[in-house]
């Protein structure tokens, strides 16, 4: 298992980041505030996922 644990950092990391990606797209398409507050949060769980995994690869 632990071969395959920076492997699924990485893919954490990477889906962190998409997930800020789509954050912003939908912050910059919203025309209400609902649409923006839900692109916010889709993109802070991206922000904590990539923070989370970029820290833990710091660690293996």
């Amino acid at each position: 298992m632990a071969t395959y644990l920076p492997i699924l950092l990485g893919a954490g990391a990477g889906l962190g980041g998409l997930l800020m990606y789509l954050g912003l797209i939908r912050i910059r398409n919203a025309e209400d505030d609902g649409g923006k507050r839900r692109g916010l949060l889709v993109m802070n769980v991206g922000l904590i996922l990539l923070g989370v995994s970029m820290y833990a690869l710091t660690q293996v």
